[in-house]
């Protein structure tokens, strides 16, 4: 028997140690060339990939929808996602076919998140979130000088871009409510922006006496008080709310108006005022890529009545959509002449929707 350790290659040496480094080598180095090989294939083919169109691209992708690191996601619904012909995005902010609305009071910003959360989205696809109260407060992060001049914009305001990127993130399109005249902070005489008391340019008039409570109203034909209303509006747009409804843009609600001056009305009709206004803030709104819808009180629509709060009917005034103000009483709609399809009814429940679908009116503002 031959000796078992001659076949030990513990220590190889020689030719055959000599053939068998040169082979480990050679491995060595085609391994490193195939891994080139494969980098290079994989860069170039990213490069031609890129500069494919951009719907070939999307063709050739992941079917994921989850979004892109250029995209907002504050888009994505955590919940039920719109169909996608109504899907809001911060590119496209365009109002759906049919506004479906809940209304939210500006004190709701503390528990915005949660309220959003319980919205049943079967019923709603907007939620309108008051900016700008009856009082003329405002309660997000207005830049407009006047509002701070005046103490409008309040300690705690918030920011408008944020609660509207919310308001998207749980599926729902961003409209805000504000009062536009019906503002007794911004309003007086010394801001040239008010009613004046009996001509007098330094003494505003109140819609009651001081005592009692009363307010000064921001005036439609004075230029300081449109440029404000105006300046709101574009903000707010800009910060992604699609549309706004706007409440309080008439003349004050008394019929006693001793003493009451509008100053120079350059022969302009109350009513063409009033209208006047809401075109321009409409006009506005449009640049940022919103709009304005005007919120009628439902008792001025009878023929006669209560024409002092716009002049006239507001069967008479030309924006559309617009939303009569019915709260809980849908016999208003009986004087209401425009059609159906552009009536966003303020309603006080939602137990009325089914009666607004019975009238053939599927829009609506509920709160």
């Amino acid at each position: 028997m031959k000796s078992q350790g001659k076949k030990l290659k513990r220590y190889p040496s020689g030719y055959s140690a000599r053939r068998r480094k040169r082979k480990l080598v050679l491995r060595t180095v085609l391994t490193v060339f195939v891994l080139l090989l494969l980098i290079g294939a994989g860069y170039f083919a990213g490069r031609a990939l890129n500069l494919l169109p951009l719907d070939t691209q999307e063709e050739s992708g992941s079917s994921s929808s989850a979004p892109s690191s250029s995209e907002d996601a504050s888009v994505v619904s955590p919940s039920a996602s719109f169909e996608s012909s109504e899907e809001p995005s911060s590119t496209s902010p365009a109002l759906p076919e049919e506004i479906r609305a809940i209304a939210l009071s500006a004190t709701s910003l503390t528990e915005l998140d949660t309220l959003l959360s319980g919205i049943d989205q079967t019923l709603y696809n907007c939620v309108v979130l008051e900016l700008k109260d009856r009082n003329g407060q405002i309660y997000y992060d207005t830049a407009v000088e006047h509002a701070t001049i005046c103490g409008a914009k309040r300690q705690d305001a918030y920011s408008a871009a944020a609660a509207a990127a919310l308001i998207r993130s749980y599926g729902f399109y961003p409209l805000a409510r504000i009062y536009a005249l019906q503002d007794g902070t911004a309003a007086h005489a010394r801001y040239q922006n008010a009613y004046y008391y009996e001509n007098s340019t330094d003494v505003s008039w109140l819609d009651n006496t001081y005592e009692a409570g009363g307010k000064a109203w921001l005036n439609p034909y004075r230029e300081n008080a449109v440029t404000y209303l105006t300046s709101i509006v574009k903000e707010i747009s800009s910060a992604g709310f699609v549309g706004i409804v706007v409440n309080g843009c008439q003349y004050p609600n008394t019929t006693v108006r001793y003493g009451m001056s509008f100053g120079d009305t350059h022969n302009v009709s109350q009513p063409d005022a009033i209208e006047n206004l809401l075109l321009t803030l409409k006009e506005t709104a449009e640049k940022e890529g919103g709009t304005v819808i005007p919120a009628y009180r439902g008792i001025t629509y009878a023929e006669g009545s209560n024409t002092h709060i716009y002049g006239t009917s507001p069967n008479e005034f030309s924006l559309s959509p617009s939303a009569p103000i019915v709260e809980n009483d849908l016999s208003v709609l009986d004087d209401v002449l425009a059609p159906a399809d552009s009536l966003i009814p303020n309603i006080s429940f939602e137990t009325l929707i089914p009666s607004l679908d019975e009238l053939g009116i599927h829009q609506y503002i509920v709160g």
